[in-house]
C-alpha cells in the first residue's frame, strides 16, 4: 500500500464521510461511506449497508476485509 492509504484500526474517517477503500475480498477499490454509529461501511451514497468494520476474509480470519482507506480528493480528477 502506498503512503496515502490509512489503516482503519489506527485512524477513522469522519462519520458519514465518503472515502476510497480497498476491499481485500474483491481485490479492488471502491467508494464507501463510513458509518461510525453502526460500525460499518455503507455504500457510496450512505444509503445501504455494505460491510461491517470488523468483517474478515473467510479464508484469512486474521485479515480485515476493508482495512485501508483514503480521503477522496477535494477537486475532481482531471
Amino acid at each position: 500500500m502506498n503512503s496515502n492509504w490509512l489503516d482503519i484500526t489506527k485512524e477513522q474517517p469522519k462519520d458519514g464521510e465518503r472515502v476510497l477503500v480497498w476491499d481485500n475480498y474483491y481485490g479492488e477499490h471502491e467508494i464507501m461511506t463510513y458509518n461510525e454509529d453502526l460500525k460499518c461501511w455503507d455504500d457510496e451514497y450512505g444509503d445501504e449497508f455494505e460491510v461491517e468494520l470488523d468483517a474478515v476474509l473467510p479464508q484469512e480470519p486474521d485479515t480485515l476485509r476493508v482495512k485501508f482507506w483514503m480521503h477522496l480528493p477535494e477537486e475532481p480528477l482531471k
